[in-house]
């Protein structure tokens, strides 16, 4: 596994874990995906922690999980796509880049991003991207449910990594 070493981070490419790796870090650590639940129902996650397991979904949840992962990419092309048809050159872009952060000094929390947004005249980070299925336009809301991760998405990666 290629970790790159960071200050306070290491970043894993999220292609060189292994499911099993990808399914200790989901027992063992706290990610952005799982602040809903925290905020909701601390006490049942505080359980799947301690005993390191992770939740059982329904047939329905994993298969929305699945579904929203294979997702990522194409949302991510449609934005790029909508950004390039505005015809502003300057408008930032989207570099996708599937890797799970883990803190050093606190190894208890991950962040798993799926791209940066960048300044596409020099390639500078500006922000993180987080693409979210949902219905309707999601250029015009963030679901209730998704503002916990990324809420937590902010923190850890503005506070713990770019400064």
């Amino acid at each position: 596994m290629n970790i790159i070493k960071k200050n306070e981070y290491v970043a894993i490419k999220n292609q060189e874990l292994t499911h099993a790796e990808k399914e200790k870090l989901w027992a063992t650590t706290y990610s952005g995906s799982q602040f809903n639940t925290l905020i909701n129902n601390p006490q049942q996650l505080y359980e799947f922690k301690k005993e390191g397991k992770q939740p059982i979904f329904t047939p329905q949840a994993q298969r929305a999980m699945q579904l929203g992962t294979i997702m990522e990419p194409v949302i991510i092309d449609q934005y790029c796509q909508r950004v390039q048809e505005q015809g502003n050159p300057d408008a930032l872009t989207v570099m996708k880049d599937k890797r799970t952060f883990k803190s050093i000094n606190n190894p208890q929390f991950t962040a798993n991003i799926d791209g940066w947004i960048v300044d596409p005249r020099n390639g500078d980070k500006k922000g993180i991207f987080e693409a979210k299925c949902i219905k309707g336009d999601p250029i015009d809301r963030i679901s209730a449910n998704y503002r916990p991760q990324i809420q937590y998405y902010m923190w850890f990666l503005v506070f713990l990594l770019l400064f």
